[in-house]
């Protein structure tokens, strides 16, 4: 970073703005702002804080910034000399005259002195950049339109998703499918139908949203919110104070779901489903009644306002991951100190109790993934799904044939592929034992992934499996070691020195499953 000081132009949808000496560290302060999407110069004030350092001014306001007359201020950008632009309105931002420090995402800093100074860029993907620019192309329009996703949630979370829910549910349970399933308790039946209604939901054009579907309305921005939480876990380490984002932002209101806000969508979604299946088998002489829809949705919608506000296993309510989610800060999670796990270690989870230290809680999404269904999976497009699905097959396929030719080609007891750890499965007599035995194998599998600075959610990921997959939820044995294996899947895609390792445990989990 230099102290030069340049002129800056800014196009808001009242007109223009002009300052003609900001310098460098202001310059970064006010790009950085717009990694919140903001539209107008009226919300800078409301995001300068999250982004002001040191040695930036204390507030926008200081940068002296006045209305102006765009032609005449456009004029004096003609000559050689840097300057920057900022069209809000159409999210797009210009550099000329040499001046090419702006990016989509960069880090502007320094460590001089450990000072430390840090102002992370993180534009959406919708804002167009274009460094070396020239005064006719301030004048153009966009290259492409502008579309900005749109999480919709008064509709995704309000009254018109209680009311498509509950009709959904109600035409379900007037078949003589879901009176034969709830009579036997049969839960794979059960499930099938819980996705029907879920799926239903999610893929049903509807014309309060322009004949878009729910699911469209989940996708488009979550890359973009990650990389802005992201950069708010590196502030942390530098001690820097946690500013939420204002709830006065329409950023805040509109802007698009992140991970952490779709997962809790999809849990949300089941778990209200799975709660309104025990109404109607409550009430089964009365689903006739023209009240009926009614009284189901109002026990539906208070159901959600219950779940969002509970604690989930200990931990934060889901209200909570949402909320921190759309201020753009993270989620912690803190504990007592009792005593000291580590809380990526499968049988210290398994073990322990739930004081795992302090750490930030990340979402990965796995459990969307393990209905093996387009509707809920995380990918935005069906094509990326479709490759998703065939990636995952192909690995399967390797792993089954290598764990044959392994088999074949055996004449003598061959040399264990777990090196720090040892299990005499003779000696696993019982589940509980069985279950610990497979964590032990899990913790070399997850410790040689941390060798490697694998991501947090990664790992937190696969200890999520291990976690269904020992309690049996749902209350299917069969399944919930299928969902454990495509989890050991993942991990052998992504991680090559560990395809033996993934190989074995889900032949051990095959071999244990039949017994």
């Amino acid at each position: 970073m230099t102290t030069e000081s340049l002129p800056l132009l800014i196009m808001d949808e009242e007109g223009s703005l002009f300052g003609s000496a900001i310098n460098d560290w202001d310059m970064a302060t006010i790009v950085a702002c717009m990694s919140e999407d903001i539209s107008h110069w009226c919300e800078v004030p409301l995001v300068w804080p999250r982004y002001k350092e040191s040695v930036s001014s204390e507030s926008c306001e200081a940068l002296g910034l006045q209305r102006c007359d765009h032609e005449k201020v456009i004029t004096r950008f003609e000559n050689d000399e840097p300057w920057v632009a900022i069209d809000m309105s159409n999210k797009r931002l210009f550099s000329g005259g040499g001046y090419d420090r702006v990016a989509h995402s960069i880090d502007w800093g320094y460590d001089k002195n450990e000072g430390k100074v840090r102002i992370p860029v993180r534009l959406p993907p919708w804002w167009q950049v274009c460094n070396n620019a020239t005064v006719e192309q301030l004048q153009e329009p966009r290259e492409t339109p502008l579309e900005i996703p749109n999480a919709h949630r008064d509709i995704l979370w309000g009254d018109e998703w209680i009311t498509a829910i509950a009709k959904l549910m109600l035409a379900v349970a007037s078949t003589s499918k879901w009176r034969e399933a709830y009579a036997a308790d049969n839960d794979r039946e059960l499930y099938d139908l819980t996705k029907a209604v879920h799926r239903d939901w999610l893929m049903t054009g509807r014309s309060d949203l322009g004949d878009r579907r729910p699911r469209e309305s989940l996708h488009g921005g979550r890359a973009w919110i990650e990389s802005l939480i992201l950069s708010r876990h590196l502030n942390m380490t530098l001690e820097r104070q946690q500013i939420p984002l204002s709830s006065d932002l329409q950023t805040f209101r509109n802007g698009p779901m992140g991970i952490a806000e779709v997962c809790t969508y999809f849990d949300a979604n089941r778990h209200l489903i799975a709660s309104g299946w025990t109404w109607i088998a409550n009430r089964r002489q009365e689903l006739d009644t023209s009240e009926c829809l009614d009284e189901l949705a109002q026990a539906l919608t208070e159901e959600k306002r219950v779940w969002l506000d509970s604690p989930l296993e200990g931990g934060s309510p889901p209200a909570v991951a949402v909320r921190c989610e759309r201020q753009r800060v993270p989620q912690m999670a803190t504990a007592g100190t009792d005593h000291i796990v580590d809380d990526g270690c499968p049988v210290c989870l398994m073990t322990g109790t739930d004081n795992f230290g302090s750490g930030f809680l990340m979402y990965d999404g796995h459990h969307l993934e393990l209905d093996d269904e387009f509707a809920f999976s995380l990918c935005e497009h069906r094509s990326d799904w479709e490759e998703q699905q065939a990636e995952y097959e192909y690995v399967a396929q390797q792993m089954e044939s290598d764990i044959q030719v392994n088999k074949n080609n055996q004449t003598e007891a061959p040399d264990s592929v777990w090196k720090t750890s040892y299990v005499n499965w003779e000696l696993a007599s019982d589940s509980g034992t069985e279950t610990l035995a497979i964590g032990f194998l899990l913790a070399e599998i997850v410790a040689t992934m941390q060798d490697k600075s694998t991501s947090r959610s990664e790992i937190q990921s696969l200890n999520t499996a291990f976690l269904k997959y020992r309690s049996k939820v749902p209350r299917n044995p069969k399944k919930a070691a299928r969902e454990f294996k495509r989890s050991l899947q993942l991990v052998a895609l992504r991680h090559k020195d560990l395809v033996s390792h993934s190989a074995d445990l889900q032949s051990k989990l095959d071999e244990l499953n039949r017994r």
